[in-house]
């Protein structure tokens, strides 16, 4: 039986506050993840080592500003992990690692999608992940998008056509060949993320999509309660380590 690699995400909301931060932090720790995926730090290029003063382990970040944006991956420490590469763009949106996990060259990457109508941010997203090569992809965060309106979310007016936003992530699903994780594990389940005061309704935009080919070494995916400041949930993802070998190795 091997070690279960853990990942999460979560929208903070603003870490800039020094004790909403540790707040985030000591929350974080108790959860015993192996790498966090985080949005919405807003935290500027110059503060983003106050993440690093307070977690114990290496933090990669893309900078945001004081009131919006800002992404940031960190890992914990003594986590076998290498990387070969970190790209990230020039507003805090997103940030993606050329690593090798545990046996696998894999292109781990966090997102903060705009809320706005962008499909050619998904495009773009697509691309860069093109870029790394690498047939193993991890991508998670705060999508701002449903995958399927009828399950994913609920309305005050009925249900709404898709967005093209939302088609966009279609495509780049059917083109890297990705699944989102927990719906394949839950398909007929209703869990929720995230609450909007002013649309009054719940919605899953915080996910993982990954590989098809690493669904065979997914041990679990997890939505959290809200049961602190962010009002987004914690979404996790579970790999066993020791399978993950296994099967790199006979592929």
């Amino acid at each position: 039986m091997g070690e279960l690699v853990r990942l999460t995400s979560l929208n903070v909301k603003g870490a800039n506050s020094a004790i909403k931060r540790r707040k985030i932090l000591l929350y974080l720790k108790q959860k015993n993840p192996d790498l966090v995926f985080l949005q919405e730090t807003h935290l500027e290029k110059k503060d983003s080592l106050l993440l690093q003063r307070d977690w114990i382990g290496r933090v990669l970040y893309s900078a945001g500003s004081s009131s919006q944006r800002g992404v940031a991956i960190l890992i914990r420490k003594n986590f076998n992990i290498k990387i070969f590469k970190q790209q990230s763009d020039e507003e805090g949106r997103w940030i993606a690692l050329d690593a090798e996990l545990l046996g696998i060259r894999c292109t781990l990457m966090n997102i903060y999608a705009p809320t706005a109508d962008l499909p050619g941010f998904f495009v773009d997203i697509s691309n860069a992940i093109t870029q790394f090569g690498n047939s193993y992809i991890v991508l998670g965060g705060d999508f701002n998008k449903v995958r399927d309106p009828k399950v994913d979310k609920t309305y005050k007016w009925g249900v709404t056509r898709p967005s093209q936003a939302q088609k966009a992530i279609d495509t780049m699903e059917e083109e890297l060949d990705l699944v989102d994780a927990w719906r394949f594990f839950h398909p007929s389940d209703k869990e929720f993320t995230f609450y909007s005061h002013p649309h009054i309704s719940y919605s899953r935009i915080d996910y993982f999509l990954i590989s098809r080919s690493l669904l065979s070494i997914t041990e679990q995916t997890t939505i959290g309660w809200r049961t602190w400041p962010p009002p987004h949930s914690l979404v996790s993802l579970c790999f066993l380590s020791q399978t993950i070998i296994e099967i790199i190795h006979v592929s």
